[in-house]
Protein backbone atom coordinates (compact mmCIF):
# COMPACT_ATOMS: atom_id res chain seq x y z
CA UNK A 1 0.00 0.00 0.00
CA UNK A 2 1.54 3.22 -1.42
CA UNK A 3 0.81 6.51 -0.57
CA UNK A 4 2.33 9.10 -3.26
CA UNK A 5 3.18 12.58 -2.12
CA UNK A 6 2.99 14.34 -5.25
CA UNK A 7 4.29 17.99 -5.68
CA UNK A 8 1.08 19.53 -6.80
CA UNK A 9 -2.65 18.57 -7.30
CA UNK A 10 -2.30 18.18 -11.41
CA UNK A 11 0.15 15.81 -10.98
CA UNK A 12 -1.97 13.84 -8.21
CA UNK A 13 -5.13 14.33 -10.60
CA UNK A 14 -3.20 12.35 -13.38
CA UNK A 15 -1.55 9.69 -11.45
CA UNK A 16 -4.92 8.49 -9.98
CA UNK A 17 -5.88 7.79 -13.84
CA UNK A 18 -2.75 5.69 -13.73
CA UNK A 19 -1.44 3.59 -10.60
CA UNK A 20 -3.13 0.91 -9.73
CA UNK A 21 -5.54 1.06 -6.30
CA UNK A 22 -3.07 0.00 -4.17
CA UNK A 23 -1.28 3.21 -4.60
CA UNK A 24 -2.75 6.93 -2.94
CA UNK A 25 -1.50 9.59 -5.33
CA UNK A 26 -1.99 13.10 -2.93
CA UNK A 27 -0.22 15.80 -2.47
CA UNK A 28 0.98 17.18 1.60
CA UNK A 29 -1.47 19.74 1.94
CA UNK A 30 -4.55 17.47 0.85
CA UNK A 31 -2.95 14.75 3.20
CA UNK A 32 -3.00 17.23 6.25
CA UNK A 33 -6.18 18.69 5.32
CA UNK A 34 -8.00 15.48 5.39
CA UNK A 35 -7.06 15.04 9.13
CA UNK A 36 -7.09 18.35 9.84
CA UNK A 37 -10.17 19.56 9.42
CA UNK A 38 -11.74 17.56 11.75
CA UNK A 39 -9.59 19.25 14.64
CA UNK A 40 -10.75 22.94 13.79
CA UNK A 41 -14.07 24.70 12.34
CA UNK A 42 -14.34 24.55 8.80
CA UNK A 43 -14.22 28.26 7.86
CA UNK A 44 -10.99 28.26 10.10
CA UNK A 45 -9.05 26.19 6.97
CA UNK A 46 -6.84 27.82 4.12
CA UNK A 47 -6.76 31.79 4.22
CA UNK A 48 -3.49 33.59 4.17
CA UNK A 49 -3.36 36.81 5.58
CA UNK A 50 -1.91 40.14 4.15
CA UNK A 51 0.43 42.05 5.58
CA UNK A 52 -2.56 44.39 5.59
CA UNK A 53 -5.01 42.15 7.59
CA UNK A 54 -1.68 41.31 9.90
CA UNK A 55 -1.49 44.47 10.66
CA UNK A 56 -4.85 44.98 11.80
CA UNK A 57 -5.57 41.76 13.33
CA UNK A 58 -2.64 42.69 15.90
CA UNK A 59 -3.18 46.45 16.17
CA UNK A 60 0.52 47.20 14.56
CA UNK A 61 1.14 50.89 14.19
CA UNK A 62 4.13 49.75 11.35
CA UNK A 63 3.03 47.85 8.03
CA UNK A 64 6.86 46.85 7.77
CA UNK A 65 6.26 45.35 11.39
CA UNK A 66 3.44 43.71 10.07
CA UNK A 67 5.10 42.32 6.84
CA UNK A 68 8.27 41.22 8.87
CA UNK A 69 5.92 38.69 11.30
CA UNK A 70 4.98 37.20 7.80
CA UNK A 71 7.97 36.57 6.66
CA UNK A 72 9.21 34.89 10.07
CA UNK A 73 6.05 32.62 10.06
CA UNK A 74 6.46 31.66 6.88
CA UNK A 75 9.89 30.98 7.95
CA UNK A 76 8.86 28.91 10.60
CA UNK A 77 6.13 27.07 9.01
CA UNK A 78 8.09 25.97 6.11
CA UNK A 79 11.18 24.62 9.03
CA UNK A 80 10.93 21.58 10.91
CA UNK A 81 11.05 23.36 13.88
CA UNK A 82 8.53 22.63 16.90
CA UNK A 83 8.55 25.93 18.37
CA UNK A 84 8.90 29.51 16.91
CA UNK A 85 12.30 31.53 17.63
CA UNK A 86 14.43 34.73 16.40
CA UNK A 87 16.07 31.40 14.10
CA UNK A 88 13.14 31.94 11.43
CA UNK A 89 13.41 36.43 12.06
CA UNK A 90 14.52 37.51 8.26
CA UNK A 91 18.05 38.59 7.97
CA UNK A 92 17.65 42.00 7.77
CA UNK A 93 15.46 41.97 10.96
CA UNK A 94 17.76 40.51 13.39
CA UNK A 95 20.64 43.23 13.24
CA UNK A 96 17.81 45.46 14.86
CA UNK A 97 17.17 43.99 18.11
CA UNK A 98 14.36 46.23 19.46
CA UNK A 99 12.42 45.47 16.52
CA UNK A 100 13.35 41.55 15.92
CA UNK A 101 12.40 41.22 20.14
CA UNK A 102 8.49 43.12 18.61
CA UNK A 103 8.28 41.24 15.68
CA UNK A 104 9.12 37.78 17.27
CA UNK A 105 6.68 38.61 19.93
CA UNK A 106 4.30 39.73 17.66
CA UNK A 107 4.62 36.44 15.46
CA UNK A 108 3.96 33.92 18.07
CA UNK A 109 0.94 35.83 19.13
CA UNK A 110 -0.65 35.52 15.63
CA UNK A 111 0.61 31.77 15.83
CA UNK A 112 -1.60 31.28 18.60
CA UNK A 113 -4.36 33.07 17.55
CA UNK A 114 -3.90 30.82 14.09
CA UNK A 115 -4.17 27.51 16.00
CA UNK A 116 -6.81 28.42 18.71
CA UNK A 117 -10.15 26.55 17.26
CA UNK A 118 -12.01 29.57 19.16
CA UNK A 119 -10.33 32.25 17.39
CA UNK A 120 -11.24 33.63 14.10
CA UNK A 121 -7.70 34.32 12.48
CA UNK A 122 -7.75 31.81 9.96
CA UNK A 123 -5.32 28.87 9.57
CA UNK A 124 -3.67 29.04 6.21
CA UNK A 125 -2.47 26.19 3.91
CA UNK A 126 1.40 25.94 5.26
CA UNK A 127 -0.22 26.82 8.99
CA UNK A 128 -2.54 23.70 9.22
CA UNK A 129 0.16 21.54 7.38
CA UNK A 130 2.10 22.49 10.14
CA UNK A 131 -0.26 21.83 12.55
CA UNK A 132 -0.30 18.56 11.19
CA UNK A 133 3.35 17.19 11.41
CA UNK A 134 4.10 18.74 14.29
CA UNK A 135 1.02 16.38 15.97
CA UNK A 136 3.01 13.36 13.91
CA UNK A 137 -0.04 11.16 13.47
CA UNK A 138 0.93 7.37 12.61
CA UNK A 139 0.11 6.34 8.65
CA UNK A 140 -1.74 3.30 9.75
CA UNK A 141 -3.20 2.54 5.96
CA UNK A 142 0.08 2.41 4.55
CA UNK A 143 3.31 -0.01 3.61
CA UNK A 144 5.52 2.86 1.63
CA UNK A 145 5.58 6.52 1.06
CA UNK A 146 6.88 7.17 -2.09
CA UNK A 147 8.14 10.78 -2.56
CA UNK A 148 8.06 12.54 -6.03
CA UNK A 149 10.42 15.35 -6.70
CA UNK A 150 13.25 14.94 -4.08
CA UNK A 151 14.75 17.80 -5.05
CA UNK A 152 13.10 20.18 -4.53
CA UNK A 153 11.32 19.05 -0.88
CA UNK A 154 9.81 21.57 1.84
CA UNK A 155 11.68 21.06 5.03
CA UNK A 156 7.93 20.43 6.90
CA UNK A 157 7.43 17.70 4.13
CA UNK A 158 10.83 16.29 4.60
CA UNK A 159 10.16 16.03 8.33
CA UNK A 160 7.14 13.90 7.97
CA UNK A 161 8.65 11.18 6.17
CA UNK A 162 11.58 10.49 8.05
CA UNK A 163 9.17 10.49 11.20
CA UNK A 164 6.78 7.81 9.11
CA UNK A 165 9.99 5.96 8.26
CA UNK A 166 10.40 6.00 12.47
CA UNK A 167 6.69 4.93 12.98
CA UNK A 168 8.19 1.57 10.03
CA UNK A 169 7.03 2.75 6.87
CA UNK A 170 9.42 2.25 4.23
CA UNK A 171 10.61 4.91 2.14
CA UNK A 172 10.71 5.61 -1.41
CA UNK A 173 12.31 9.31 -2.88
CA UNK A 174 12.30 10.15 -6.46
CA UNK A 175 14.29 12.67 -8.35
CA UNK A 176 17.17 14.42 -10.08
CA UNK A 177 20.36 16.32 -8.22
CA UNK A 178 20.05 18.98 -11.06
CA UNK A 179 16.74 19.78 -11.10
CA UNK A 180 16.59 21.59 -7.82
CA UNK A 181 15.06 25.15 -8.67
CA UNK A 182 13.24 26.27 -5.61
CA UNK A 183 15.78 26.52 -3.09
CA UNK A 184 14.09 30.53 -3.40
CA UNK A 185 11.10 29.26 -1.40
CA UNK A 186 13.16 26.94 1.07
CA UNK A 187 13.02 24.18 -0.30
CA UNK A 188 16.12 21.55 0.10
CA UNK A 189 17.56 18.75 -1.92
CA UNK A 190 16.06 15.46 0.22
CA UNK A 191 17.47 13.06 -1.87
CA UNK A 192 21.46 13.71 -0.41
CA UNK A 193 19.69 13.26 3.25
CA UNK A 194 17.76 10.22 1.98
CA UNK A 195 21.27 9.03 0.79
CA UNK A 196 22.84 9.22 4.50
CA UNK A 197 20.22 6.62 5.72
CA UNK A 198 21.97 3.26 6.66
CA UNK A 199 21.05 0.95 4.61
CA UNK A 200 19.63 2.32 1.49
CA UNK A 201 19.54 1.36 -1.97
CA UNK A 202 20.11 3.62 -4.99
CA UNK A 203 18.98 3.27 -8.93
CA UNK A 204 19.56 5.47 -11.39
CA UNK A 205 16.58 6.08 -13.62
CA UNK A 206 19.06 6.89 -16.98
CA UNK A 207 16.26 6.05 -19.55
CA UNK A 208 14.14 9.04 -21.00
CA UNK A 209 11.02 8.94 -23.59
CA UNK A 210 12.14 12.86 -23.94
CA UNK A 211 15.09 12.31 -25.86
CA UNK A 212 15.91 11.27 -29.37
CA UNK A 213 19.92 9.37 -28.19
CA UNK A 214 21.38 12.16 -30.29
CA UNK A 215 20.08 15.06 -27.57
CA UNK A 216 21.17 12.42 -24.98
CA UNK A 217 24.45 12.06 -25.49
CA UNK A 218 24.14 16.56 -25.55
CA UNK A 219 22.72 15.93 -22.20
CA UNK A 220 25.13 13.54 -20.70
CA UNK A 221 28.20 15.21 -22.31
CA UNK A 222 27.28 18.24 -20.50
CA UNK A 223 26.36 16.84 -17.52
CA UNK A 224 29.89 14.79 -17.47
CA UNK A 225 31.58 17.74 -18.27
CA UNK A 226 30.11 20.37 -16.17
CA UNK A 227 28.76 18.67 -13.13
CA UNK A 228 31.16 15.60 -12.77
CA UNK A 229 28.15 13.47 -13.25
CA UNK A 230 29.25 10.47 -14.89
CA UNK A 231 25.51 9.44 -15.66
CA UNK A 232 25.32 8.26 -19.54
CA UNK A 233 21.10 9.01 -20.39
CA UNK A 234 19.49 6.58 -23.10
CA UNK A 235 17.04 8.04 -25.29
CA UNK A 236 14.28 6.73 -27.90
CA UNK A 237 15.44 6.06 -31.43
CA UNK A 238 13.63 8.85 -33.45
CA UNK A 239 11.12 7.43 -35.87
Amino acid sequence: RFLYLCFNSSLAAEARQKFPRNVTPTTMHSLAYRHVKAWFPGKKLGEDLRPMEIKEVLDLASMSVAIHVRDTLRNYLCSPDELLSDAHLPSKVTARQETADIVLTQAKKLWRMMVDPESETPLSHDGYLKVFVLRDPRLENYDIIALDEGQDTNPITAAYVRHQQKHGVAIVVVGDDHQSIYGFRQARNFMREVKSIPDVAEYSLTTSFRLTQEGADIASDLLNAFKGDPVRITGHQAP
